[in-house]
């Protein structure tokens, strides 16, 4: 069955996982010459939480993408390049059971790596959404360089992959895509119609790396999903995505590798930490799309609802469970079960069996206890009963000594052919029992003592394993004969794969429990999915190295000579510490964990020191206007890191002046503005002004008489524009008698008067002698004051600035404006170089614009 996260929980978990292993390989690594350390895998659940706080997640759609986009751009402080791009795969997808390697996606390949390449086998830098050639967006920097974006491909797959979309296609022999001039590769990828399909486990990783391209880069270059296979700019099929999205969720690596590039550029993939982002953004913005992403949204079972006015109110179970009888302690199977949830919209859904807790029906306990005929199926405070199961007493008789002093091993050399041993997790209180399909059930298990060294009683359902020794490594074999082997990661066997198993311990006691096959892991306990069995995953807080515990009646003591041919990196074996300039020493170890007496050079290198010094020789970059000079950081031992840290003044603007437009009928107005002409820094800010009203005046088309009726339409007297065309003037019905009145001028404070003509007769006025048309409104209105340029006057004696603005219309009014003056030191006065002060006034009244003057003194 499907591993599927089912809330934020597990992904706020996930967050702060560590590769350990990797941690070790990786110290000293730099980027560029930019030293990255372990900092670059561990990043707190905290930390994610924090770089997410101020998004309104109540938004859904083009909304919330806008703001996620926001958030991913302006975090993304540090652009790598794509020369850079090395340097970050070594990091970021190393191998952690392969020093030195890494890993090529879209087929999981392990490979050795030192640069880039173009011949089958090599390492290429893929765009995972096609630059077709640097028309999409910039082939070498920005979304083309984006350490989120690119990943390591080999370099015939990723020819072939090209400028392809991503699709289903089917799984072929034909369809088969050729890896380092092989078809015969571990993950296999396709292509057919103008589709790739990545191999399994890189489909998810795929979806959520595009998803990430278009938020970040969208906006920036018109960047597309569509529901087809798209070109250059669009990409599909998006349907298709999103299945994978929520098929394959977030794995360990893609989290690790999350936080390595978080560190390096300062942003994050907000689709791996939060992947019900991906349904909250595409299912609802508002394109041709989303009721097909609607659909498999539903058919697949989304990550978390994106609307959160829908909530899951009910649900009910239908079927017949496969398994009806138990024994008391085994836990409920629900398959052959269906679970039906109904939302607050009223819309149904099928749920997943893994999404619930599945519970004793009397005691609400994981276990099922005898007598018991129903369990519980419990999400949240929601639950639900099936009923019909039939729970028997245990009578299983232990296989095996159960009892008698069951001890921790902490010594691989105190382990002898035909010893008696359990698999513990000593934290989580949990011992592996009997074979469940491919991994080991977890169960129970109480210490003896504090300090849980001691285990008086096993389980009866505890898998007891004997070992036998082959060489440097061990058989595991079953009370009933047969070998536990493995035959893939997550897949335990009896009798078949690999049955070989290193096994080492470290000082704390947990146990290294290898397949000779590396490929195919180690045994960890999962906490979140209590199991044993085999992960080529690193160890977390929820991937935990187990323990063993042996039975002091079993085992024969075997003949043993010391070999001390074992290179071993551990500070039980250290010699001398590293330094940045040297490795650290280790004693040649024996297999059984004893030291010898000579050494070898292992490990990495310290981090080179990263000190502020500020000096000509270790500037960066010159003061500008709106940044300070730059230096890089530097170590005792001379090297010189490409990281820098900011120093010094800011030099002053160049500032030069947005000249004011005035507003017409036609066009908007700008007052006057200020900017600087090196940094763009803008120091007064240019207002638009609103487009005057057209200035409609009537005019005559055709004069009306006392026989025949007239024409006229209304102009703009400045632009010209017509209005009311071929407006009917009735016919006279005297001829008037005029008297014409002169119009007075608006003044700035004072309305006008236009001038017009008025009838003897009718009593009406009129704007013509020939009485067309009637005058309905003479005001015109006051000017109001238009200002021009202020003149400026400093008084340095008494630290003021004076103003003083005449108005355009009328030059006997004007307005006067005083500000304080505010002292810069440029440059102090020494007795050889003259000194300078910058004053700056700030004026806050209308017409009036902030002013800056050097004053120069000995």
């Amino acid at each position: 069955m499907r591993e599927r996260r089912t809330n934020l929980y597990l992904v706020n978990l996930a967050k702060i996982l560590n590769i350990f292993l990797l941690l070790f390989t990786l110290i000293g690594i730099s980027f560029g010459q930019i030293n990255i350390g372990n900092s670059s895998l561990i990043v707190s659940a905290d930390t994610v939480d924090d770089y997410y706080a101020k998004l309104d997640t109540s938004k859904v759609g083009k909304d919330f993408r806008s703001e996620l986009a926001e958030l991913i751009t302006i975090t993304h402080t540090k652009e790598t390049t794509y020369k850079g791009l090395a340097q970050v795969f070594k990091v970021a997808d190393a191998d952690p059971d392969k020093p030195g390697n890494i890993i090529w996606f879209y087929s999981g390949t392990s490979t050795s790596f030192s640069g880039f390449g173009s011949g089958n086998g090599s390492t290429n830098r893929e765009h995972v959404w096609p630059k077709d050639g640097g028309r999409a967006f910039d082939a070498n920097s920005r979304a083309g360089s984006d350490g989120h974006h690119l990943r390591p491909t080999e370099a015939q797959l990723n020819s072939t992959r090209g400028s392809l979309s991503f699709g289903i296609v089917p799984q072929t022999t034909a369809n088969i895509v050729k890896q380092n001039g092989s078809t015969n590769y571990e993950n296999l990828c396709y292509k057919a119609n103008g589709l790739f399909y990545p191999g399994e486990g890189y489909r998810g990783a795929t979806a959520r790396i595009l998803m990430y391209v278009q938020t970040r880069w969208g906006d920036t270059f018109n960047l597309k999903f569509v529901d087809s296979a798209g070109s250059c700019k669009t990409i599909g099929k998006i349907s298709d995505l999103l299945r994978w999205h929520l098929e394959e969720p977030v794995t360990e690596a893609e989290i690790a590798r999350n936080n390595a590039v978080y560190n390096i550029q300062g942003n994050r993939n907000p689709f791996i930490d939060h992947p019900e982002y991906a349904t909250k953004i595409y299912c609802y913005d508002g394109e041709s799309y989303n009721s097909a992403l609607q659909k498999v949204s539903k058919e697949v079972g989304d990550y978390d609802n994106p609307n959160p006015s829908v909530k899951l109110t009910e649900l009910s179970i239908n079927g017949t469970a496969n398994k009806l009888e138990y024994t008391a302690g085994e836990k409920f199977d629900p398959a052959g079960l269906s679970v039906v949830g109904k939302y607050s919209d009223g819309s149904v859904k099928t749920l997943p069996n893994s999404y619930f807790k599945w519970l004793d029906g009397t005691n609400y306990s994981q276990t099922l206890q005898e007598g018991t005929t129903t369990v519980k199926c419990v999400y949240g405070t929601l639950e639900a009963t099936y009923s019909g199961i039939t729970v028997k007493e245990n009578t299983n008789i232990p296989i095996g000594p159960t009892t008698g002093s069951w001890k921790l091993v902490t010594d691989v050399g105190s382990l002898k052919n035909g010893d008696k041993i359990v698999i513990v997790s000593q934290s989580e209180g949990k011992i592996a029992g009997e074979l469940s399909g491919t991994y080991l059930k977890s169960v129970d298990v109480t210490f003896s003592d504090t300090d849980k060294k001691v285990i008086s009683t096993i389980p009866n359902e505890a898998l007891i394993l004997t070992l036998n020794k082959v060489g440097n490594n061990w058989e595991l074999v079953t009370e009933s004969g047969k070998k536990l082997g493995a035959t893939d990661v997550k897949k335990l066997s009896l009798g078949s794969g690999d049955t070989n198993w290193g096994i080492s311990i470290s000082s704390d006691a947990t146990a290294t429990i290898q397949s000779s096959t590396n490929k195919y892991g180690r045994f960890l306990y999962n906490v979140t999915a209590p199991r044993f069995t085999t992960y080529s995953s690193t160890t977390s807080k929820s991937m935990l190295l187990p323990q063993i515990y042996n039975n002091s009646e079993g085992g024969q003591d075997t003949p043993h000579v010391c070999s001390f041919d074992k290179m071993v990196v551990s500070d039980a074996y250290k010699a001398s510490e590293a330094t940045c300039t040297k490795k650290g020493t280790y004693y040649y170890s024996c297999a059984c964990g004893k030291k010898g007496t000579e050494t070898f050079e292992g490990g990495d290198l310290l981090p080179h020191s990263q000190n502020k010094v500020v000096s000509d020789k270790f500037k960066a970059s010159n003061a500008t206007c709106s940044k300070r000079a730059t230096y890089y950081y530097s170590c005792e031992c001379g090297y010189i890191s490409s990281n820098t840290f900011e120093s010094g003044e800011l030099l002053p603007h160049n500032l030069v002046i947005d000249e004011a437009r005035e507003a017409t009928c036609t066009r908007t107005g700008l007052t006057r503005g200020e900017h600087c002409s090196v940094c763009n820094t803008v120091t007064v800010k240019q207002i638009v002004l609103d487009r005057l009203p057209h200035d409609y005046v009537w005019i005559i088309d055709k004069v009306a008489t006392i026989d025949t009726t007239g024409l006229k339409h209304e102009e703009c007297s400045n632009c010209k524009i017509k209005r009311n065309e071929n407006t009917i003037i009735d016919k006279l019905t005297h001829v008037h008698e005029m008297n014409f009145f002169e119009g007075v001028n608006a003044t700035c404070d004072a309305d006008g008067v236009k001038a017009y003509y008025l009838c003897t007769i009718c009593d009406k006025k009129y704007f013509d002698i020939d009485g067309n048309i009637e005058a309905s409104d003479l005001t015109i209105k006051a000017l109001g004051h238009k200002w021009k340029d202020a003149t400026y006057e400093f008084d340095f004696g008494s630290g003021k600035c004076y103003g003083v603005s005449v108005c355009k219309h009328d030059s006997n009014h004007f307005k006067k404006a005083e500000a304080d003056l505010v002292k810069t030191v440029i440059q102090k006065a020494t007795c050889q170089d003259m000194g300078i002060e910058l004053y700056k006034a700030i004026f806050t009244e209308e017409a009036f614009t902030s002013q800056e003057s050097y004053h120069c003194y000995y």
